[in-house]
């Protein structure tokens, strides 16, 4: 159970465009995004990210605020390839505690009645319906990270590799039945300019046009400022530079 009484801290980012050349006509897509957990037992290649905040920030004008809590939640993902583009949508979505250990039901829902624990820091999802089920982890009620390649298909998939088939880096793998997946979480958080995107895209199937800044909050401090800026010469296409600053730790006087 949740402690309403313990709530969580919020921390936001003030994103603002510094052109060299005014022109309040051009937006970027500003996108926040995670690497918040690994699989236990392998690594974060069996993970797909997907954007999971964005931002449209303009020149000149004032700054745009996003903001995120640390609450998570578990989810069950559809995949759409449109255009080229992968996008997940969440066919459900629940909050959760970490420390979890989540089922899934003959008709392939989240049975909120069977809840166990878990190891501290781990989310655990366990596939007792009938069928292979896309599934994933997020964050602040969004979807921010789903299974790629499992456990016990990503072996197989590597000897595919090895023996001269190239698998599709957006291929979605879904979750075997009666087999579970432990997702150990410790939030990495990064800012990225992009090409136009939408909420939910495979990181993968987007052109990032900026050199990714990590956000990392020092402790006790809730709010930043991140500006963007041109680059003099883009090389291989990242045009964009980010910079992030935090407001000073106050020192107690003794």
């Amino acid at each position: 159970m949740s402690n309403k009484n313990n709530k969580k801290p919020t921390y936001r980012l003030a994103l603002e465009y510094k052109s060299k050349v005014a022109d309040k006509n051009k937006t970027l897509f500003v996108v926040l995004f995670q690497t918040f957990a690994s699989i236990k037992g392998t690594d974060n290649d069996a993970l797909e990210p997907v954007a999971w905040i964005i931002a449209e920030v303009t020149d000149k004008q004032p700054p745009v605020s996003v903001e995120y809590q640390e609450t998570y939640n578990v989810a069950i993902v559809d995949y759409f390839d449109q255009d080229e583009i992968g996008v997940i949508k969440s066919s459900q979505i629940l909050p959760t505690e970490l420390g979890r250990s989540w089922f899934l039901d003959h008709v392939a829902q989240y049975d909120k009645n069977k809840i166990k624990p878990a190891n501290p820091n781990h989310l655990v999802i366990t596939n007792n319906s009938i069928s292979d089920e896309r599934v994933g982890v997020g964050m602040y009620g969004k979807l921010s990270l789903l299974l790629k390649l499992n456990a016990i298909q990503r072996r197989e998939n590597e000897l595919r590799a090895v023996g001269g088939k190239k698998e599709d880096p957006r291929e979605i793998k879904g979750l075997p039945v009666n087999s579970k997946v432990d997702f150990e979480v410790s939030p990495q958080y990064y800012l990225g300019v992009f090409e136009k995107i939408e909420v939910g895209q495979l990181i993968s199937t987007a052109k990032l046009i900026s050199k990714p800044a990590k956000v990392e909050f020092p402790i006790a401090i809730f709010n930043a400022t991140a500006t963007i800026f041109d680059l003099n010469t883009g090389k291989d296409d990242i045009l964009y530079d980010i910079t992030i600053e935090y407001p000073p730790i106050r020192s107690e006087k003794l």
